[in-house]
């Protein structure tokens, strides 16, 4: 089929859509054909239909304004808001602010409330809401991480480990609850590298001991030789292996080899190691069985 013939039969398709004897739906299977094309022709029937439009789901202006949301983009809707002259599209865009607001970006917000102030009190209801949702979720996921902080404590004790691992954790949350400088963000990342070797020396002790896996003193003070260790029994996998390596790099970056950091920096130390502490228990287990 031609693009002449696409074209035609687009044309057709809009004439029922307006005559109501074509549904959005089927209209959108016609576009198929070339979206492009019919979204412009349908934002031509909006400008020369635009006065015959009410605010009703089956008038000839709000079923083009659909089709052009679907076929052309919320922000082509948005450009017709501002050429109306009766207030069609204009309703048409408060009822998709009601009914489908998460369609429209935080740009989308800001530029309809820049062009047209009487969006304001909807987009700022939106955003409003939006950040009221980002706060929960949010605070799911600090309650999530000291979860997991705490999940990892008590593997240490199960384990029996040295209780100084615990004291390090306890530390570092002290740390972060205090208003710090930098010079304290780069020692509190100092216990969570301390934190990090001295329970991958106690895992690797253990299955020296119970599984006869033999590791020398001398390899078990490098942490490098550590996780050869882990890696050559199966303990972590190559990628797992590549990941404990780089993050122990940056616990020495942004800590033993620093002096000054940031918060952001302990946040993200400390929780990494934590996750990290829980597969590494994942693993014991599992070898242990």
């Amino acid at each position: 089929m031609n693009h002449l013939e696409i074209r035609r039969k687009q044309q057709f398709a809009l004439q029922e859509l307006i005559a109501c004897t074509l549904s959005v739906e089927d209209a959108l299977v016609i576009a198929s054909m070339d979206r492009q094309q019919m979204a412009e022709l349908a934002k031509n029937h909006l400008l020369d239909y635009e006065e015959k439009g009410k605010l009703d789901a089956y008038s000839q202006g709000w079923r083009l304004a659909e089709f052009v949301w679907q076929t052309a983009g919320i922000s082509h809707c948005i450009r017709f808001v501002f050429h109306s002259k009766y207030g069609v599209y204009e309703n048409f865009m408060f009822t998709k602010l009601a009914l489908e607001n998460d369609r429209f970006s935080d740009e989308d917000l800001e530029i309809l409330v820049l062009n047209e102030p009487r969006f304001k009190e909807s987009a700022e209801s939106i955003r409003r809401d939006r950040m009221r949702s980002d706060i929960e979720t949010l605070k799911r996921q600090g309650a999530e991480f000291t979860n997991d902080i705490a999940t990892v404590k008590q593997r240490v004790s199960d384990y029996s480990f040295n209780t100084e691992l615990n004291q390090l954790l306890d530390k570092v949350d002290q740390e972060l609850l205090k208003q710090s400088d930098a010079f304290d963000a780069a020692a509190t990342i100092k216990h969570v590298r301390t934190f990090y070797e001295k329970l991958q020396l106690q895992v690797a002790c253990t299955l020296r001991d119970k599984k006869s896996l033999p590791i020398s003193d001398a390899d078990l003070g490098k942490n490098i030789r550590v996780l050869a260790y882990f890696k050559q029994h199966r303990l972590l996998t190559a990628k797992m292996h590549d990941f404990s390596n780089s993050l122990y790099g940056v616990l020495s970056n942004e800590g033993v080899h620093a002096i000054k950091s940031t918060q952001e920096y302990v946040r993200l130390c400390r929780n990494m190691v934590a996750e990290y502490a829980l597969i590494l228990f994942f693993e014991l287990d599992r070898w242990l069985k």
